[in-house]
């Protein structure tokens, strides 16, 4: 196959050659020639000559992948207003399990920090000893110490990127344990968190961007108004801002044997949420770009909302933003983040789907890390772009009423596969019979899904050589999923996937790397495939 590629008799190549496949076939971009130098170092011999085997180490190694390598950094302007991008977000980032019985741990914040999460959550309450304690209240989740969450939070911070990290704080916490929380959070983060505004941004009109706020920890949580540092405020304790009936958690929706704390769980936050809660002067000295407010309308926020005021929504009640009022939703969008979270009868920690709410602009789409479901996989694979810093530019028709989305057409050739692994249920000695599924991932009108012809009996190098062609008419949006699956009478089997975001997409022929199910690489397994992506379609 190889030789092929180059459509002519092997013989070693110049680097003048090599250069001019690079450019012409795979469309790379090298603005200088030490650049191009520097790509092509790790494939030529001694002699600046590429070989076969040099040829063949550049198709199978990450620069060729089909996550092409320019966007496996930070690419986009990184300088606009906080509210242009999407986070990548957790909810209730301390759970191992699931809702009401799961194990709360510090290591759930590590992992998280560790994949590119910028925005996790603490659920925050009185613990022993003036020690603030995490998890999720009146159920039989397991608690840690506030503490040692955020010294774990500080030492991981910015292991995976330098761009801010949002502490989202859900605080049933008394005054004096606020008081606590801050002092912990400015004893153990020092420089590290943002206590004063950057570059003279108060935030009311524009947030400022995640260059200002490279390496600074944020806090939301409730602020008390700015003309009023005297003491305490009182605001109702609603659970995340806008809890409401459909996003509590409903006993007829949750497995038998877990009814009867469902139904505590739902008794004692309709309780909760007829109490006010106190804020503190010293927690939300600390609170500065993300004041956690009550949404009112989307004229109120047009008219007198601050950029700096941040709502969360179940998922619920974004989907009818979306459904009844999604130009107003964009617009809001542009200004204000909105952070979105699973309804409370997803007691299993199940995910819903976040592609809609990024359609509508919104930023903090928050999902339970500990569920490598379909969501949070898609989830991984969307910041996979921008060099998996966890924040991604939204794309100017979500900016700009004036620009419009730019429709492509993406044509695929799948043309191999590589050492495709058994499934994990597989029986000794069984060899599968494989095929891929390309999953087109957007606005419905994008939405599509085609596989190709199934292998009988070879999973070591199945050949398919099978053209595919997609009419994207958002394609900034938009994501890729490739699926190899094994035919089988009773279901089909999954081997193995990858999520490409096509704003990231590679051209030319590349090679798919793919994942088991529980986003582990699979050693060695990939697909080929040939990708062309043109526009604007006429």
């Amino acid at each position: 196959m190889y030789k092929s590629l180059l459509q002519t008799e092997w013989s070693l190549l110049s680097k003048d050659k090599m250069r001019d496949f690079l450019e012409k076939t795979q469309k790379e971009v090298f603005k200088t020639q030490r650049e191009y130098d520097l790509f092509i170092a790790p494939f030529v011999n001694d002699k600046d000559l590429v070989s076969l085997e040099g040829f063949a180490r550049y198709l199978e190694s990450p620069k060729n992948e089909a996550l092409r390598f320019s966007a496996t950094t930070v690419y986009q302007d990184m300088t606009q207003p906080l509210s242009h991008y999407f986070v990548n977000s957790s909810h209730n980032t301390y759970l191992l399990g699931d809702q009401l019985r799961g194990k709360s741990s510090v290591e759930a914040y590590i992992r998280a920090l560790q994949q590119g999460c910028r925005c996790v959550e603490l659920d925050c309450w009185d613990g022993p000893n003036n020690e603030p304690i995490i998890y999720h209240g009146h159920t039989l989740t397991t608690k840690i110490v506030f503490r040692d969450v955020i010294e774990a939070i500080k030492k991981y911070a910015f292991e995976a990127s330098d761009f801010p990290v949002i502490l989202s704080l859900e605080n049933h916490c008394s005054v004096p344990q606020q008081q606590q929380m801050a002092k912990i959070m400015v004893d153990v983060f020092g420089d590290l968190l943002c206590q004063d505004l950057v570059g003279n941004n108060d935030g009311t009109k524009v947030l400022p961007s995640p260059t200002l706020l490279k390496r600074k920890i944020l806090v939301k949580g409730k602020a008390l108004p700015q003309i009023a540092y005297v003491g305490l405020v009182e605001e109702e304790d609603d659970d995340d801002d806008d809890e409401d009936d459909d996003d509590t958690v409903q006993p007829d929706k949750v497995p038998l044997d877990l009814k009867q704390e469902a139904e505590n769980f739902r008794q004692a936050r309709k309780e909760m949420q007829k109490i006010k809660t106190k804020v503190s002067k010293e927690l939300s000295d600390i609170t500065i770009y993300c004041k956690q407010a009550h949404f009112k309308s989307f004229e109120y926020a047009k008219a007198k909302g601050f950029a700096n005021h941040m709502s969360s929504f179940g998922e619920k009640k974004s989907e009818k933003f979306i459904a009844e009022h999604p130009r107003e939703y964009v617009e809001y969008n542009r200004k204000q983040l909105s952070r979105i979270y699973p309804a409370g009868s997803r007691v299993d920690s199940s995910n819903y789907d976040p592609m809609p709410h990024w359609l509508s602009g919104c930023q903090v789409v928050a999902l339970n890390y500990q569920t490598v479901d379909r969501p949070m996989l898609l989830n991984l694979g969307k910041f996979r772009d921008n060099g998996g810093c966890g924040y991604i530019l939204k794309p100017r028709h979500l900016l700009d009423d004036s620009v419009k989305a730019q429709p492509k057409t993406l044509k695929i050739k799948v043309i191999s596969g590589q050492q495709l692994p058994k499934p994990a249920q597989s029986s000794k000695g069984e060899i599968i019979d494989p095929y891929v599924e390309l999953d087109i991932i957007g606005r419905e009108a994008d939405c599509t899904k085609v596989k190709t012809k199934t292998i009988q009996d070879n999973g070591f190098n199945p050949v398919w050589n099978e053209d595919f062609e997609f009419n994207l008419t958002d394609p900034d949006l938009a994501i890729l999923l490739v699926t190899v699956m094994d035919k089988d009478l009773d279901k089909d089997d999954f081997i193995a996937y990858a999520y490409i975001p096509i704003p990231a997409i590679g051209q030319g022929y590349r090679h798919v790397r793919l994942t088991d199910s529980k986003n582990t690489a699979v050693p060695l397994a990939g697909i080929y495939l040939h990708i062309d992506l043109s526009g604007p379609k006429l």
